[in-house]
């Protein structure tokens, strides 16, 4: 069953995010996408202003076989996200650990990684922790991608005028033969 159609039912109410997230279901599909893990779990539901990924992407698991790997450091966070995904709880593990450890240690190959751990808000030095932070994720998850993994990152062009949280992400991905399909508010890349 194609989950795009199903999608479309939530498509108008994810604000910015809708047309990227669209294209990485429909990404998903093309490459039969089993096996995602996102960094950075929803623990509010607000699907313009917060996107709720872990719902769709538990939904896109449970129609798919496939399964999802949500990680975050907060335990109330991961509680109030099983709370919101029970309905999809068989397609998902939810890990309450430090996601940089979690991928270093991690044993499968990931068909697709969403990034959108570290809030990217407040000075420019948590900025740049956010930055950081979501590079040292990438770089710990990066052997067990494959040439048809999909990589999303979130809140990408912000209002400061910079790349947000994936300015790191973007850069070192395109230097090492990836490309972005898409630019908005979040990005996705894929191998070339």
């Amino acid at each position: 069953m194609s989950y795009i159609k199903l999608f479309m039912e939530k498509y108008d109410s994810l604000g910015i995010r809708k047309d990227t997230f669209k294209k990485f279901f429909e990404l998903c599909e093309e490459r039969k996408v089993k096996k995602i893990v996102e960094t950075g779990t929803t623990s509010i539901i607000d699907w313009a202003r917060a996107g709720c990924s872990t719902i769709l992407f538990g939904e896109y698991c449970m129609c798919n076989n496939g399964h999802l790997w949500t990680i975050d450091n907060s335990p109330s966070a991961i509680s109030e996200s099983k709370s919101h995904t029970v309905i999809y709880s068989n397609n998902i593990t939810y890990v309450n650990a430090d996601s940089i450890n979690v991928l270093l240690g991690f044993k499968d190959k990931i068909d697709a990684l969403y990034l959108d751990s570290v809030d990217y808000l407040g000075d420019e030095a948590h900025k740049e922790i956010s930055r950081q932070h979501h590079m040292k994720e990438l770089q710990s998850a990066y052997n067990k991608l494959h040439d048809q993994s999909v990589i999303m990152v979130d809140d990408c062009q912000v209002p400061d005028g910079t790349m947000g949280k994936g300015e790191l992400v973007i850069k070192w991905l395109k230097e090492n033969g990836w490309e972005d399909v898409t630019s908005g508010y979040q990005i996705i890349m894929v191998k070339i």
